[in-house]
Parts: structure tokens; C-alpha cells; sequence
């Protein structure tokens, strides 16, 4: 069974000068479980507390991607509704040489985006970097979108 798919079509008017011909509808995007991630939907700002908290440069200070050991670091990454059937906070620990994988969630979803939400902590200082792991299906896609020391 297909799941369903979220198309969302604008309508503008067509004009030249004073003679409006109309109007004419554009397909903006499709998605769904079809195997195919629409990267063009996928944001995370690494310097907004709402998609990073503590956000960049927030924690005095720590004027980086740095905060303390200890502190929980929400991770949040915006996606198109229904299109991705998981996805995971990829963590790589320089010093350990070690990654691990953080499940996320869906915290939020308007329609036409879904908003995945993940914590991370470490109870040591570690040089590390995120990536989200996003699985639609069969496909999956990896973009690293921030290197920063988290602790």
C-alpha cells in the first residue's frame, strides 16, 4: 500500500503590463515513502536556537559550537511532511575515533514539513561533529551540516 503524498500547488496570476491572461498552478513539491528524499526541503541552521539549543555562540564562554560537559544539546532538522521514514543524529568522536547513531523524532508537522527533534549530551569534553542520517524506504542520505566542538 502507497502512502500518502503531500503536493502543495501555488496559483499566481499571469500578466503582461495591464492585460492579465489568468491564472496558472504550480506543483512545488511531491513526497511521500517513495524511496526519494527531497533534499531541496531539508534545513537545519546550526546558528538558530530554534533548529540548535543552546545555539551557536550562546553559552558564555563559549562563543563556538562549544558548551559545557554535561549540558543536553537539542538538535532539531526540518524536513518535507511525509517524506522520510526515519531519522538519526550521526555523531563522530574525533579523539575515540567512534560514531554513534541517535534516533530522532518527529516533534512537529504543519502540512507541508515535518520537524525531526533529537538530544544529544556527553559527560566529557570531546571534539566532535554531527551529520543527520535521513531514510526514506531504501534511500538514504547523509549530510554533514555542522563540524563543531559540541563539548
Amino acid at each position: 500500500m502507497r502512502s500518502p503524498v503531500t503536493i502543495r500547488i501555488s496559483f499566481y496570476p499571469l500578466c503582461l503590463g495591464w492585460f492579465c491572461l489568468g491564472q496558472f498552478g504550480v506543483v512545488v513539491y511531491a513526497a511521500g515513502h517513495d524511496n526519494t528524499i527531497l533534499l531541496s526541503q531539508v534545513l537545519h541552521d546550526t546558528r538558530d536556537a530554534f533548529y540548535r539549543s543552546p545555539g551557536w555562540g550562546t553559552t558564555a564562554p563559549y562563543r563556538t559550537g562549544a558548551v559545557p560537559a554535561g549540558t543536553s544539546v537539542r538538535l532539531r532538522i526540518r524536513t518535507a511532511a511525509n517524506d522520510l521514514t526515519a531519522c538519526y543524529i550521526r555523531i563522530w568522536d574525533n579523539e575515540a575515533s567512534a560514531e554513534s547513531q541517535i534516533p530522532m523524532s518527529v516533534f512537529n508537522s504543519d502540512g507541508v514539513y515535518d520537524y525531526w527533534q533529537g538530544q544529544v549530551t556527553f559527560s566529557k569534553p570531546v571534539d566532535t561533529y554531527y551529520a543527520f542520517r535521513m531514510v526514506d524506504g531504501g534511500a538514504m542520505d547523509e549530510r554533514i551540516l555542522c563540524r563543531a566542538r559540541l563539548v
